[in-house]
């Protein structure tokens, strides 16, 4: 495995609408991995992590606390399988400081991972379950409240939410084992939890103690049409803590290949310290 730091110059104006769009982010970094790959490209998270071979070979993390001196230096911490060529991606694209040759990518051996080793860890995650998809039936009645919940319209969403309760009540098994199932996103704190432990129990590592910071990825943005256009929304939490290795072989899986959805977004990433 290959760990890249990649130092952001946050004083280009292009830089700055770079990073604007996580999508923009992920696909400027798989031109380092792959000559298919072109700057115009669409790929979307079901190319990520539905279709093979062009899964991507790499997990990105923004990491915004980054401490160069007395000054902060954000930077994109990239952990790939196959050694990347950062000229392909940044070669024509000024958004760096620096282009790392490599000479400055660092090898990783998971020899470290083994039974029983606590270590650090950060991870930003896109806590998601399935649920059956209700408003579905009613979309008529529903027409007005928003789908997705947001620190923009919580009131709104939440009164939704209430009258989908009462309308649920009026739906018979038939119509219930009939409906799909989507995937939702993990709001409350005790729920997020959960999640982490349920992560760590399927990826062989024990939580010991965590913390949490929520953030909502979403913004509208004017095009230079002077048009709103909405940046994609992902709901993600940082998680960070101790963890305890439980079984090697799945912890490897999870740390080469990252835990939950949102990969394309910059979540999965396992960030890793000796207590």
């Amino acid at each position: 495995m290959y760990l890249s730091q990649l130092k952001l110059d946050l004083r280009n104006r292009v830089t700055q609408n770079w990073l604007r769009n996580p999508y923009n982010i992920h696909r400027r970094l798989w031109m380092a991995f792959s000559d298919d790959i072109k700057e115009n490209d669409t790929i979307t998270e079901d190319d990520t992590e539905k279709k093979e071979p062009k899964s991507a070979p790499f997990l990105y993390h923004f990491d915004t606390n980054s401490a160069v001196g007395n000054s902060i230096s954000p930077r994109i911490l990239v952990f790939s399988t196959q050694v990347p060529n950062w000229s392909n991606a940044f070669g024509e694209f000024s958004v760096l400081e620096e282009i790392p040759d490599k000479n400055h990518i660092k090898r990783i051996s998971p020899e470290f991972i083994q039974t029983g080793i606590t270590l650090r860890f950060l991870v930003k995650a896109n806590p998601t379950k399935k649920v059956k998809d209700y408003r579905s039936l009613f979309k008529e009645e529903l027409k007005g409240y928003p789908v997705d919940r947001d620190y923009s319209n919580q009131k709104l969403y939440l009164k939704g939410k209430e009258k989908l309760e009462e309308l649920k009540k009026g739906i018979t098994k038939e119509q219930r084992e009939k409906l799909k199932s989507k995937k939702v996103g993990v709001y409350k704190e005790a729920d997020q939890l959960e999640w982490i432990s349920k992560r760590g129990l399927e990826n062989g590592f024990k939580i010991l103690n965590v913390s949490i910071e929520t953030k909502e990825d979403a913004r509208a943005v004017k095009t230079k049409q002077g048009e709103n256009h909405e940046i994609p929304k992902i709901h993600s939490v940082t998680f960070s803590g101790i963890l305890k290795i439980t079984e090697p072989e799945k912890f490897k899986t999870a740390y080469t290949k990252g835990i939950g959805p949102g990969k394309a977004f910059g979540c999965g990433m396992l960030l890793l310290a000796r207590v």
